[in-house]
């Protein structure tokens, strides 16, 4: 019976939409899964943190998002590091990320030279030396674990605080 349930588990199917809850002893961080890209994994949106507690998905809905990112939240549903609190809307097609950045070049002094910017939907990638105003509010395309997310929501991170890289 215990290796059935395993198998249920393993199994447990993502769908676009669903709101998790990352488990942490500071605050709650809320998540939403968006999308998996085949070389990436699965896109998330993070949100902000907020003094009301959420008490259900469609709380989530009204919220504005940190950042998105990618998650290997199958993983992490796994190990039980995220726990599932319910489904929501996802944003409309303005608000998913069209682009998403990554430092490209970086020098010995550890400063950032260059960047990729990914467009998502066609998987096309340029490369640029000075990011513009708009891109630098891209999110990062990365994947980060659950710390990294954890640690960026307490410090109300977002993809325009980038002055250490520029």
């Amino acid at each position: 019976m215990k290796a059935k349930q395993a198998l249920n588990w393993y199994k447990m199917k993502l769908n676009k939409g669903d709101v998790f809850k990352i488990l942490s002893t500071k605050r709650n961080v809320y998540i939403q899964y968006i999308l998996k890209d085949e070389t990436m994994g699965q896109l998330i949106r993070v949100f902000a943190p907020d003094v009301k507690s959420v008490s259900g998905p469609r709380d989530i809905k009204e919220r504005k998002e940190l950042f998105y990112v990618f998650f290997p939240l199958g993983s992490a549903l796994r190990r039980k590091l995220v726990v599932k609190i319910g489904s929501s809307d996802l944003p409309g097609g303005q608000q998913l990320p069209k682009f998403m950045k990554a430092p490209f070049g970086i020098n010995a002094a550890g400063k950032i030279t260059s960047w990729s910017i990914f467009e998502l939907d066609t998987g096309k990638q340029k490369v640029v030396e000075k990011l513009s105003k708009q891109e630098i509010r891209y999110s990062p395309y990365e994947c980060w674990n659950d710390t990294q997310i954890i640690e960026a929501v307490n410090a109300n991170w977002s993809p325009a605080k980038l002055e250490e890289y520029l």
